[in-house]
């Protein structure tokens, strides 16, 4: 993903209340070469939305 794509998907979660989650999914989206299982993946996108 381009870095104008990553900042633009963080921007969108942060105005949609998912304040900080576009950077954590973007960094372990990253790092899944390594992973032996998604759970870490799958916990993060399992976040519920803190601002309402």
């Amino acid at each position: 993903m381009t870095r104008e794509a990553e900042n633009k998907a963080i921007q969108l979660l942060d105005e949609c209340g998912f304040n900080g989650l576009g950077k954590q999914l973007i960094e372990q989206v990253d790092h899944l070469d390594g992973q032996t299982n998604i759970t870490d993946l799958l916990m993060t996108i399992s976040t519920q939305k803190t601002d309402t």
